[in-house]
């Protein structure tokens, strides 16, 4: 009996220490895309990319863990979600700040908190935010155009999907969906989503939604990321917390670690 109640007492232990790793230990994947096309528009570019906050706190502990010289943070929807305090929201985007200028794309829980209102306090503090818009992201070595898209289809896609097609584009949206329509018009570049979470719970291997992956679609780089915060259950399992920092260089064949 003392040995069935100390095995079931370690196996409880065991997994809350999984669960407790998983949502409170967020891992830095570092993956390299090497591109040798790109001699001509740059030579290495450096971006953070870092999706579903939900408003879980960034702290400078962690911050201090990402020592790359990063060009841009871009921040793939759903900072916020319906009920969290400004104040909270407004920490995040200030610690994210001195990392690199940041740039957004919208997630649903963004809607649900208050489009019009995290709009001007994003603007205010000078994020840039792509709703089907392009920007710029400069290096010491040339620029990269990265392109944000809304939530949702829009009619502008097919202009969309032409600008991209004229050069090497990172083109980043909150929901993996998002992104059929480039992808299957074979629009090269690098693809950034997140917005599943992972399925945030998984047991046996088996979750609610695809877990968080790298892999090539038409050529391209696409990810899906399992995100860094949180919603609905407080806790994660079997999908680790998780953010990407990415290096663009002009050279050879892709690797990760």
């Amino acid at each position: 009996m003392y040995l069935g109640l100390f095995i079931l007492f370690l196996c409880t232990l065991s997994l809350f220490t999984i669960i407790a790793r998983h949502t409170c230990t967020t891992r830095i994947q570092r993956t390299t895309i090497k591109r040798p096309d790109l001699i001509d528009q740059v030579e290495q570019l450096q971006l953070l990319f870092i999706s579903d906050l939900h408003g879980k706190r960034l702290s400078p502990r962690f911050l201090q863990r990402i020592d790359e010289n990063l060009d841009a943070v871009v921040v793939g929807g759903d900072l916020t979600e319906a009920g969290l305090k400004e104040e909270q929201v407004v920490k995040n985007l200030e610690r994210l700040s001195t990392l690199a200028p940041l740039y957004f794309v919208w997630g649903n829980h963004d809607e649900y908190w208050g489009k019009e209102a995290l709009a001007r306090l994003l603007t205010h503090m000078g994020v840039r935010v792509l709703e089907n818009q392009p920007a710029y992201i400069p290096s010491n070595t040339g620029a990269v155009q990265l392109l944000g898209l809304s939530l949702r289809e829009s009619e502008e896609d097919p202009a969309l999907i032409s600008r991209a097609q004229q050069s090497f584009t990172i083109i980043a949206a909150h929901d993996p969906e998002r992104l059929e329509p480039f992808l299957q018009q074979k629009t090269p570049g690098l693809y950034l989503s997140g917005h599943t979470h992972g399925g945030q719970i998984r047991l046996f291997g088996w979750g609610p939604r695809p877990k968080g992956k790298w892999e090539v679609i038409a050529g391209s780089p696409f990810l899906i990321s399992n995100g860094y915060g949180t919603t609905k259950l407080p806790f994660r399992f079997g999908a680790p917390s998780e953010c990407h920092v990415i290096t663009i260089c002009a050279c050879e064949d892709e690797r990760r670690r």
